[in-house]
């Protein structure tokens, strides 16, 4: 597991940046072409690592949906 860690960290692939909140707890950060390569990287540590996989949008992106939706849950009000 070590050997392959090392490989992803120090290596050109989809890690982008790692770190430890604890001893026992990190977080790493990932871009990939795919959803699949993600979690196909994150699989490589189960069991061993329990992964929480999140999707990061840039604001860019994400403003107008928020805003959007906003709207829309204003625009039908409080439901009863």
């Amino acid at each position: 597991m070590v050997g392959d860690a090392k490989e992803l960290v120090e290596g050109e692939s989809a890690v982008k940046f790692t770190g430890w909140i604890s001893n026992a707890e990190g977080y790493v950060i990932l871009e990939a072409e795919s959803k699949a390569e993600i979690i196909g990287i994150c699989a490589q540590f189960w069991p061993l690592f329990h992964n929480d996989i999140m999707e990061i949008v840039p604001t860019a992106e994400a403003g107008k949906a928020i805003l959007e939706g906003v709207k829309l849950g204003w625009e039908k009000g409080p439901k009863s």
